[in-house]
């Protein structure tokens, strides 16, 4: 199964969500989609809107290979279950998003792993799906990230986190 996230931001990301119901007719695995506030519905790909936590991490569990925005939550959960992530950041020009984070995100992500793939065409995104599944297995058994970036961005939002928590 390829698990898609999109979060939960109010705009609307149907270019990304098109393009993988399109792909959803030609890829044998099962494409499940978190499609938050995107108003293209699926016609080939499971999908839901929203879901509690815990069963999201039971599709992060579960997936092959993860496809999401740029964002923490796909790069954590990822991490956590060791699966490869295909990152496909919200385009701020595009009106996916209230400003370009994404695609700055996206960049400074890049080839800090071995199984961490950014696309930011969507004519791309087939061959770095494929790439992924081919990666599961070793995605198992060798660390998932090369370098520190990643825990640093981890540990950094922890401890914003934090702080939100503290009166």
């Amino acid at each position: 199964m390829i698990f898609v996230t999109i979060g939960s931001a109010p705009q609307d990301f149907s270019r990304l969500i098109k393009k993988i119901d399109e792909l959803a007719a030609g890829v044998k695995e099962e494409f499940v989609v978190q499609l938050g506030f995107t108003r293209y519905k699926p016609a080939r790909a499971k999908w839901f809107d929203f879901v509690a936590y815990e069963e999201a991490r039971r599709y992060f569990s579960d997936a092959k290979v993860i496809v999401g925005h740029a964002s923490a939550g796909p790069l954590m959960h990822a991490r956590e279950f060791r699966k490869p992530l295909v990152i496909f950041p919200r385009n701020g020009t595009l009106h996916e998003h209230i400003d370009n984070h994404q695609m700055e995100t996206a960049a400074a992500i890049e080839g800090i792993s071995e199984f961490i793939e950014v696309v930011y065409d969507e004519e791309k995104l087939l061959p770095a799906i494929e790439r992924a599944l081919k990666k599961t297995e070793l995605c198992l058994q060798k660390p998932y990230v090369a370098s520190g970036s990643v825990d640093s961005l981890v540990a950094s939002i922890r401890s914003f986190v934090e702080t939100l928590n503290k009166p």
